[in-house]
């Protein structure tokens, strides 16, 4: 998250590609060898799983937030020929996603997930499996939309944070404004608020994600 040259805060969702790699070789009749990764390899091509599955947080206790799968990548950093991501909560499938569908965000509510991530290299087919879970926001960590219209320019930051029920978390000072902001129950969305003085001068309701 980062606040733009306008004052604008910007939320990234860029996950990180911290790859941790496992070469698999066959030594001899079907003896395995494996050190530190998660992946294959043949002399041909290899597959690395990046580990790096995670999710978002819903807005509301019976709104959805979000999963994503591993990202795969063979040899070279070059993209896999198949890519698949399944969501499962208990013995449950819960979505089923391939291709450039499983590249996205896939909406569940809030709980414990499964994610195993498939992928395809050359002749090479593997998967790998992480557990992640999707918490939801208390009433008091999100602005609503009938608090966000209860806010008025002018008024001081203990006023607005009286309204919305919590804290706002402060984002940093520019040209004499200082920049406030909470999530609200929008997934993903931000309230940002702009104080001069001591006094409320701009406010926003972003809605990144849908």
């Amino acid at each position: 998250m980062t606040v733009g040259s306008e004052g604008k805060i910007h939320m990234g969702l860029a996950r990180p590609r911290l790859i941790a790699r496992i070469t698999l070789a066959f030594v001899g009749a079907g003896m395995l060898l494996a050190t530190l990764a998660v992946g294959v390899a043949n002399a041909s091509t290899t597959l690395h799983f990046a580990g790096d599955a995670g999710s978002l947080p819903a807005a509301t206790k019976k709104g959805k937030g979000g999963v994503y799968g591993e990202t795969v990548t063979c040899g070279r950093d070059a993209d896999p020929t198949s890519y698949k991501v399944v969501v499962k909560r208990g013995g449950t499938t819960i979505a089923t996603r391939t291709g450039d569908d499983a590249q996205g965000w896939i909406r569940v509510r809030p709980g414990t997930y499964k994610i195993i991530t498939s992928g395809r290299c050359g002749s090479l087919n593997a998967s790998n499996t992480t557990t992640v879970k999707v918490r939801y926001l208390k009433d008091s960590q999100t602005v609503s939309k009938g608090e966000f219209a209860k806010i008025k320019k002018g008024m001081p930051a203990a006023t607005v944070n009286k309204i919305i029920g919590g804290k706002m978390k402060s984002w940093g000072k520019s040209d004499g404004r200082s920049y406030y902001g909470k999530d609200n129950t929008t997934w993903c969305g931000t309230s940002m608020f702009t104080f001069k003085k001591g006094k409320l001068v701009d406010k926003d309701f972003q809605a990144p994600l849908s």
